[in-house]
């Protein structure tokens, strides 16, 4: 192994390795990627996840047109006395593919053979050695600092639910150095946003150990659930807090059971219910739902609850109204320097006598406005007769 000092300006401090063979790397069972149900598989379990679920396939096609271009560092840990990939680990599953066919799983064999017939053969020699960087530990605080910046915020972002994974791996290291400010800082964000991705990550864990149906389904509309935690009347039905302390959030819905049941089914919906939140553009009509006790009982007593009928319960509709009014005005005042100049328009004209028309129907409802305004309309004129 031949080791120097320069390192790519990509990483930080590490020693580099040469001429490693790629098939005696391992894949990370526990990659950020993956779906807790997925992590912690064998290496061959581990390359079925990788086919099946991250689009092997470009990253094939791409070395068949153009070559292995190494532009990016692979990087590895040695545990249990083997080389484990901490990032890079589509493209090692994609080389050892290549090198190894019996990898591949027999429903994939069509696909990666002919992959393998189109392949260069100086192309698969030069993947049978390349260079990697070790770290000592996947904690150290380079390496961690560097995966976040690349996967948070720089240019191969991970969702969410993957964020939420990779901060509470952190933030549940058994060496408890992890606050919410230390994992913002490896991450290139802020605290705030920290705590709420480790509160939803626990509301996931919490669901799933309650037994609660629907609980996979709220985890894979994860971003969702994120956006609702914005909510303060979400937080409030379940009684929710961010106290800026991960050790007060390992439980973060407190008021658990049939509120908690119910939050579930109604925001992201179980095999036998469907979902009463269709549209995520709703979550701040939805807080108002859950802070209404008249919405909640309609929503439990209801074999098919709507959303708009929950909201109406809510007092939504007057809000709408309200909403409505008040968006009428901004329209009419920005109109008023415009008329004088335009009142021969025909199709201005036009436009006043159906909006006089709408605010005649609207008067004949509220007399003392008419009384204090100095007008006057009567029946025949409010039904537009």
């Amino acid at each position: 192994m031949k080791k120097i000092s320069k390192r790519p300006k990509a990483t930080p401090p590490a020693e580099r390795i040469d001429d490693v063979d790629p098939l005696t790397i391992d894949l990370d069972p526990e990659n950020p990627r993956f779906a807790p149900e997925d992590r912690g598989k064998s290496q061959r379990k581990v390359i079925e996840i990788l086919l099946e679920q991250h689009n092997l396939e470009e990253i094939a096609e791409s070395i068949c047109a153009g070559g292995f271009v190494p532009l990016d560092p692979f990087i590895v840990v040695r545990e249990n006395h083997k080389l484990k990939m901490i990032e890079g680990n589509r493209r090692l599953a994609v080389m050892q593919l290549f090198l190894k066919p019996e990898l591949t799983p027999p429903r994939y064999q069509r696909e990666w053979d002919d992959f393998r017939a189109r392949v260069p053969s100086e192309t698969l020699d030069s993947m049978r050695r390349i260079q990697v960087w070790r770290y000592s530990d996947r904690k150290a605080l380079e390496l961690v600092s560097y995966i976040g910046y690349r996967h948070v915020t720089g240019i191969k972002e991970w969702d969410t639910e993957q964020r939420a994974e990779y901060a509470a791996a952190l933030i549940e290291d058994k060496s408890g150095e992890w606050s919410y400010g230390r994992v913002a800082e490896v991450m290139g964000t802020k605290a705030a946003y920290v705590e709420k991705l480790y509160v939803a990550h626990r509301i996931c864990e919490q669901a799933k150990s309650e037994g609660i149906d629907g609980a996979d389904r709220m985890r894979d509309k994860f971003g969702i659930l994120l956006r609702l935690l914005q909510a303060s009347n979400v937080r409030n039905f379940l009684a929710i807090e961010l106290p800026g302390d991960p050790k007060r959030s390992q439980h973060p819905v407190r008021k658990s059971g049939r509120d908690f049941e119910d939050f579930v089914r109604w925001a992201f919906g179980t095999e036998t219910h469907k979902k009463v939140l269709e549209d995520s553009r709703d979550i701040t009509r939805y807080g108002q739902i859950l802070a209404s006790e008249e919405s909640v009982r309609y929503l439990r007593a209801s074999d098919d609850p709507s959303f708009e009928r929950a909201y109406e319960k809510s007092g939504g509709r007057r809000e709408g109204l309200v909403d409505n009014l008040y968006g009428a005005e901004v329209r009419l005042e920005e109109a008023v320097p415009l008329v004088r100049e335009y009142r021969s328009d025909s199709a201005v004209i036009n436009g006043v006598r159906r909006c006089t028309s709408y605010m005649v129907q609207i008067l004949r409802y509220f007399p003392k406005v008419q009384q204090s305004e100095g007008l006057a309309v009567d029946d025949a004129a409010a039904s537009g007769k």
